[in-house]
């Protein structure tokens, strides 16, 4: 049994028997977020104590992020884009806000990794790794700033090796430090 307590304190989210549930904490029944037989590898809840963020395999044996409302309107639905076959979204975080986030995985049609800004309420991911080199492969750990303003990923191999600043509002990169012979 794992669990949080949502940012307004009057939910608390629990993982039991590989489901999510929700309860108030002034009383009342809890009811499951999501369906069952999931595997679910890690869980957050948005800053506005309305939302869960859900790394799992709910619709398919690979892990994608999924989200649901903490009071049960409407079903866990899946926000990550369609991904290679058999891939897993490899890492997520939340971007400082919580209205937002990133995780890096290798989407449909490529053999790569890529890394991607998502959000809720309707947002399409956008694919942040687009004006990286293409003749090296990212790294599945990144950084963000603590305004959430540019992201500091490493490029491993390749003609630009190094560590690339993005800046997640026009997507644009910058070689910040070249590194050659290790990576």
């Amino acid at each position: 049994l794992s669990f949080e307590l949502a940012p307004d304190s009057r939910r608390v989210v629990y993982r039991m028997a590989q489901r999510m549930y929700s309860a108030q904490l002034d009383g009342g029944a809890a009811f499951p977020l999501d369906a069952a037989s999931a595997s679910i590898d890690t869980y957050d809840i948005t800053p506005d104590s309305l939302l869960l963020v859900v790394k799992a395999n709910y619709e398919r044996p690979w892990q994608e992020l999924h989200a649901a409302p903490l009071d049960g309107s409407v079903p866990m639905r899946r926000i990550s884009p369609d991904l290679a076959l058999g891939t897993s979204i490899e890492d997520y975080q939340l971007m400082p806000d919580r209205q937002a986030g990133l995780f890096v995985a290798t989407p449909a049609g490529s053999a790569r990794l890529e890394l991607f800004e998502f959000g809720f309420a309707g947002f399409v991911p956008r694919r942040l790794s687009a004006s990286l080199p293409t003749d090296g492969q990212i790294s599945r750990g990144y950084d963000i700033t603590p305004d959430g303003g540019t992201v500091l990923i490493r490029v491993d191999g390749g003609s630009q090796a190094g560590y690339h600043a993005i800046e997640r509002a026009s997507g644009r990169s910058v070689l910040v430090t070249r590194v050659t012979g290790f990576l």
